[in-house]
């Protein structure tokens, strides 16, 4: 299997942003990449194809294709897809804004994993009219990045960011089934943050997202691969590293930041995922 290069396909490698509109797609074998997609079909219609899944796709999908994931494309007839690549850093400075934003989590973090277990029931598809604004943007977005004016990286960044909002209203409205379900996971995740330093017992979990505990911990398992708990963990683990790095806290504050009242318990989790104790990971940051 091919793994396309960001060094081939950003035309400034300095900056991880790009465009490609394709029309009258043609079939593609399965390939993966070093950057991250949102995949647009304006046009047509075909197949979209993993190592072991397949769906139709047709005219307002959209989709967002992580790095690592396998795909391909077969059976395209009149397909009009623009493809939008980047490097998931490139929103960073916007992370904590953005992940605020209703449909945002869903979107572009939760449904890419929860598409391998439900096909494409989760999946963005917008109406005509909402498919006419983003294609609006995609075009000033195209032109930024195709005559490159004075000041086209800040445009073409602030055109991204328009974008990935507008996208995240959009889902946040969806009505299908699985949409729900993610919609509701977002919340939690949204919640989890909102009480960082607080313990949240399971039933709790469940009674925010309302849904029920089986019902939860199946969803959350297949769209992000953890149960609710050890997300939680991880999440909060992956909190206290930032702050190890970036401030000279002491490791018990660290601990309480994080939302860990036990130091003991803190140095034992951020052991087993960061295979080191917080002290060490410090001195190596």
């Amino acid at each position: 299997m091919e793994i396309y290069p960001a060094s081939t396909y950003f035309r400034d490698p300095d900056f991880p942003l790009d465009l490609r509109s394709q029309h009258n797609h043609r079939p593609l074998a399965l390939h993966a990449h070093e950057f991250s997609e949102i995949a647009i079909v304006t046009s047509g219609a075909g197949i979209h194809f993993t190592p072991d899944r397949e769906y139709t796709i047709t005219v307002g999908d959209v989709f967002v294709l992580q790095g690592k994931d396998a795909h391909g494309y077969r059976n395209t007839r009149n397909l009009v897809l623009f493809n939008l690549l980047f490097d998931p850093g490139i929103l960073h400075a916007e992370s904590a804004l953005l992940e605020n934003i209703k449909g945002y989590q869903a979107l572009f973090s939760l449904e890419p994993r929860y598409r391998r277990e439900h096909q494409f029931a989760g999946h963005l598809r917008m109406n005509a009219d909402s498919l006419r604004q983003v294609e609006t943007l995609l075009g000033r977005l195209e032109g930024e990045l195709s005559t490159r004016p004075t000041g086209y990286k800040l445009m073409a960044h602030s055109l991204f960011i328009e974008l990935v909002i507008l996208l995240s209203r959009f889902y946040s409205r969806a009505d299908s089934a699985p949409a729900t379900v993610l919609l509701k996971l977002e919340h939690l995740l949204q919640y989890f943050e909102a009480l960082r330093g607080e313990t949240i017992p399971l039933e709790r979990m469940a009674r925010e997202a309302n849904m029920s505990v089986s019902t939860l911990l199946r969803s959350f398992k297949k769209a992000t691969g953890y149960s609710p708990i050890e997300y939680l963990i991880n999440n909060r683990v992956a909190h206290a590293q930032r702050l190890l790095r970036e401030t000279e806290h002491s490791i018990t504050e660290v601990a309480f930041q994080s939302g860990f009242n036990d130091s003991n318990y803190f140095a034992r989790q951020f052991r087993k995922r960061a295979g080191r104790s917080p002290r060490e990971f410090r001195l190596n940051a």
